[in-house]
C-alpha cells in the first residue's frame, strides 16, 4: 500500500484557475504527472526508421507543403533518386495526400521558392537540410535505414488469390 504524503507549492492565480479546470488542484496536479510519464515513455519508445530520419532534417512549418514535400521525397527515394518532372510526381503525390494537381503544382512553387525543391529544367529532386545540431556523418544512418524502410514497404505478397481459388 501506497502512503500519501502532503506537500505544499506556491502558485500563483493563473497557475490555480488552470489546476481548477483540471478537475481541482490535487486531480490537476496528478493530471499533469501522468501526462509527464506518459511523455517520458513515449520518448523512450524505440522510434520507426522514417521517425528517426524525419527527425533529423529540417520540414517545411506549413502542414500541407509538409504532407507534400514527405510524399515527393519518399516518391524520390522509391524511385531510386532520379530526378523526374512534376507531370511524373503529380498524380502520385495527389493519390498519396488527396491534394488535386493544381494544389500539387502550387505547393511545388511554393517549396521550390523555400528551397525545400530543387529543379533542374523541368526535373525535381529534394533537398535535404539538417536540423541544427546535428551534423552530416550522424546522418548517414538513418538516411540508408529511411531508404531501406522506403523501398521494403512496397515489398508484399498477395495471399488473396491463395484464397479465393480454394
Amino acid at each position: 500500500m501506497r502512503m500519501a504524503k502532503m506537500i505544499s507549492i506556491r502558485l500563483d492565480e493563473e497557475e490555480i484557475e488552470y489546476l481548477e479546470k483540471l478537475g481541482g488542484k490535487t486531480r490537476g496536479i496528478k493530471l499533469l504527472i501522468e501526462y509527464h510519464k506518459n511523455r517520458t515513455n513515449e520518448e523512450q519508445r524505440e522510434l520507426d526508421p522514417a521517425e528517426r530520419f524525419y527527425q533529423y532534417i529540417i520540414l517545411p512549418a506549413d502542414q500541407r507543403l509538409r504532407e507534400t514535400y514527405q510524399s515527393f521525397l519518399e516518391l524520390f527515394i522509391e524511385s531510386g533518386g532520379r530526378r523526374a518532372s512534376l507531370d511524373y510526381y503529380a498524380p502520385h503525390i495527389t493519390g498519396r495526400t488527396g491534394f488535386d494537381e493544381k494544389t500539387v503544382r502550387k505547393h511545388f512553387r511554393k517549396l521550390s521558392s523555400l528551397k525545400f525543391v530543387k529543379h533542374d529544367g523541368l526535373l525535381f529532386r529534394p533537398t535535404l537540410r539538417l536540423r541544427e545540431g546535428f551534423a552530416a556523418e550522424d546522418f548517414e544512418k538513418p538516411y540508408k535505414d529511411f531508404v531501406d524502410f522506403i523501398q521494403a514497404r512496397g515489398i508484399y505478397r498477395d495471399i488473396g488469390i491463395d484464397l479465393w481459388e480454394k
